[in-house]
């Protein structure tokens, strides 16, 4: 079977090269680009990362570190995920899956507008990351990790709402998931059948091709050699690799699609 994929693209922002790339870029600057990927096959409509509607609680904490350049905007052709999804023909209530790369605001916030979605993220991830809130409970706090979201994700698990994917699980047909780390504990990176060979959603834990391409970590980051870990497996894992930030994308799907296209 093969997935449908589209590009949503929802935000823009600024960030030092430090951010990008792991002890490099101090004197630079660079463009991120903000994505959901909306897959289809059959019935089964997914969502790697759902997105973020409101940037405000995020952009207030940017505000004092990065100023004004470094904050979060929507784009003229982005915006509200509602409308975004309404393009492509699909509902909110049509998506039957949100697959998560990991817990930041920008990945999660929207987990709210989706109740009767199905939440995938990997188990190690899900386990490391109820360890992290034990153990250093400010470093998955608010504004980074969103409350709301985070509150949602523990009624999710305790309603079986919540699915736990193990490495190399296959959730659906043809769609696959592995905790990676890196970035985040809590990083899960997704690959998906289609007929432009198999997407690879490594989320924040490849930001842009020039990390893959150049093997550099990202600058943010708990886990250097995990982040070298999580390349490699973005390498290996499909033909396509879809890194989570670059604006390349854009350039190579200025249309949105990746592959199928089926309405």
């Amino acid at each position: 079977m093969s997935w449908d994929a589209r590009l949503i693209h929802f935000a823009d922002q600024n960030v030092p090269g430090a951010q990008v790339y792991h002890q490099a870029g101090w004197d630079s600057w660079q463009r991120f680009s903000f994505y959901v990927f909306l897959l289809r096959q059959g019935d089964d409509v997914v969502l790697v990362d759902c997105g973020m509607d409101d940037p405000a609680p995020l952009n207030a904490a940017i505000l004092g570190d990065l100023g004004e350049d470094g904050c979060i905007r929507h784009v003229e052709t982005g915006g509200l995920i509602e409308p975004l999804l309404a393009r492509e023909g699909i509902a909110l209530s049509d998506v039957t899956h949100i697959a998560l790369t990991h817990l930041h605001a920008d990945h999660a916030s929207n987990v709210d507008l989706f109740p009767e979605a199905k939440i995938i993220i990997g188990t190690r991830g899900w386990e490391l990351h109820q360890l992290r809130r034990s153990s250093h409970p400010a470093l998955v706090g608010a504004p980074a990790f969103p409350t709301h979201a985070l509150t949602i994700l523990d009624e999710a698990f305790d309603s079986g709402r919540l699915l736990l994917a193990d490495d190399g699980e296959e959730i659906l047909p043809g769609f696959r998931a592995w905790t990676i780390g890196g970035h985040t504990d809590d990083s899960t990176g997704y690959a998906a059948d289609s007929d432009a060979g198999r997407l690879v959603f490594p989320g924040d834990s490849v930001w842009t091709f020039d990390n893959l391409e150049r093997d550099i970590p990202v600058g943010s980051h708990i886990d250097v050699p995990g982040c070298l870990e999580a390349l490699a497996w973005a390498r290996s894992a499909g033909e396509v690799v879809l890194p989570s930030h670059d604006p390349l994308l854009l350039e190579r799907y200025p249309d949105g699609l990746i592959s199928g296209g089926a309405r």
